[in-house]
């Protein structure tokens, strides 16, 4: 049996070795070099043994020609976020075996097993058996032309600004949510006959957002947390530089955001200037506002290209996953001895899982995201996700184009069907809102335009102006809101003078 063992030849082996010698080599030196058998290799190289193993043992029942098109039509569909399962895999090759006339040793009416999945991953390494993670659509546009510009225009930046050895200046911020339902993500014990349940920890109010900076030189700015639907009574305890916030539903809007960039974030990003700051292209994050004071306070906003935060974000690279992670696994502890988590004590739970951070994991996740120092082959050439050009994604043409599978096999393997076109709103690539040059002796944090003298009384009258037309239409939008209510009170009114009058009639 082990004798059998070592008579296996590796097919990678063979393959190359078969190229050597149509390339022109010599048979012999050709066999030493891969260690494979001198008859064994010639037979192949001269055609007589196509589509068999490459050593004793059963035959395949698909030839080696078959199963590359299988290999190439899987690579296709992850490179699109379409992934083949195993049973997926098992109907297109039962549906090739369908098409030959002679009898296979694998069932034609049943199909392959798992055992011959098994075998047929184990020879084609390349592909592995994995647990995908959640994507949606638009991640999976991501073109390298946009990868590409945004390192250009990073890169350019970083150098025109003289930042190239000040990590405190560079600087990354984004929210990310907690529902108050935590569950343990690793595996428990229980019985051998046992399925596993878990009593879901409750942390009470609904959700909350936390919108968290950190700098390349491993600072995490103090956090803004927002509450939703009214503000937990008791919160001492709390670090006092952090914002305390309420919306509605508990996500960030444009006012918040302001509210953290004027008072928290340019307070506490230090007083070097200019300053660059990291973020997405979500439209509360690009006010009128917010762009204004960014100028004045010599702050450089960089936005990264739609849809590509999971690549470039350092928050979303390498530190919301393990933050949430000791989150959650502070929450499941605390289950054990309460049966849920007042609301005034999940803010002091996130300190305790943000104090399990360290300063080494903010500086790791600007070198994961390219950022520091720039290197945009950790992302082009990580593996993570397959970046297809703008060409392929605008022109896809057929499998038989691009040379995935023959035009024999064209009716077994469908294609991606095309989406259809709508227009978006969102910016189209990364940009750069560029700060106004301001000279060092004024005032980083609360810069005052100065006005010439001989233009103060109009720039007052100006102000007055304005200010009289926002009360105004503050005014206009009161006075249309009692007229609607009144024409909604009035058609109240008569519905039900109808309805009465339909019931005399009835009686």
């Amino acid at each position: 049996c082990q004798r059998k063992k070592d008579q296996k030849q590796d097919q990678t082996k063979l393959l190359a070795a078969v190229r050597s010698v149509s390339r022109g080599k010599s048979l012999s030196a050709t066999a030493r070099l891969y260690g494979v058998p001198k008859t064994t290799l010639n037979d192949h190289s001269k055609g007589r043994l196509r589509g068999c193993t490459t050593g004793p043992g059963r035959k395949l029942s698909l030839t080696m020609e078959e199963e590359q098109f299988l290999i190439n039509y899987i690579k296709y569909m992850a490179d699109r976020g379409r992934p083949l399962t195993n049973r997926m895999l098992k109907k297109f090759a039962t549906a090739i075996l369908r098409r030959k006339e002679h009898d296979t040793q694998i069932d034609k009416n049943r199909g392959p097993s798992d055992k011959w999945c098994q075998r047929f991953r184990k020879r084609h390494p390349e592909i592995k058996l994995r647990k995908p993670d959640k994507a949606s659509n638009p991640r999976m546009e991501v073109t390298r032309e946009d990868i590409e510009e945004y390192y250009d225009l990073l890169e350019s930046t970083i150098d025109s600004l003289g930042l190239k050895d000040k990590p405190e200046c560079i600087f990354n911020c984004d929210e990310t949510g907690i529902s108050g339902k935590e569950v343990i993500r690793g595996k428990v014990l229980v019985k051998s006959s046992q399925h596993p349940y878990q009593e879901i920890m409750n942390g009470g109010g609904g959700h909350l957002s936390i919108n968290m900076a950190i700098s390349a030189a491993g600072n995490c700015l103090p956090l803004m947390l927002i509450f939703a639907k009214h503000m937990p009574r008791n919160l001492d305890g709390l670090p006092g530089d952090w914002m305390l916030e309420l919306s509605k539903k508990g996500y960030m809007n444009g006012d918040l955001f302001l509210t953290w960039f004027k008072d928290l974030f340019i307070p506490h990003c230090g007083r070097q200037r200019p300053v660059i700051l990291i973020m997405d292209n979500l439209a509360s994050h690009l006010s009128p506002d917010i762009i204004d004071v960014a100028k004045r306070n010599r702050i450089e906003l960089l936005c990264l290209p739609p849809n590509s935060t999971h690549l470039l974000q350092p928050l979303d690279v390498a530190v919301f996953h393990k933050f949430k992670g000791e989150y959650s696994k502070l929450m499941n502890q605390l289950g054990y001895s309460f049966t849920s988590i007042p609301r005034e004590k999940v803010p002091h739970v996130v300190k305790f899982a943000l104090n399990a951070m360290c300063p080494q994991d903010y500086i790791t996740a600007f070198r994961r995201a390219g950022i520091r120092p720039v290197n945009r082959s950790i992302v082009l050439e990580s593996g993570k996700q397959a970046l297809r050009s703008r060409q392929e994604i605008e022109n896809p043409g057929t499998l038989v184009d691009i040379g995935i599978i023959p035009e024999a096999l064209i009716d077994i393997f469908p294609a991606i069907p095309e989406k259809s076109k709508t227009k978006r709103s969102t910016c189209k690539g990364a940009r750069l809102i560029t700060a106004d040059k301001q000279t060092d002796q004024e005032n980083p944090y609360n810069p005052q335009p100065q006005i010439p003298e001989n233009l103060k009384s109009q720039f007052h009258r100006l102000l007055l102006f304005n200010l009289l037309k926002e009360l105004g239409q503050v005014v206009d939008q009161n006075l249309q809101k009692r007229v609607n209510r009144t024409k909604i009170q009035d058609q109240s009114q008569s519905k039900r003078f109808k309805i009465r009058i339909s019931m005399l009639k009835f009686i």
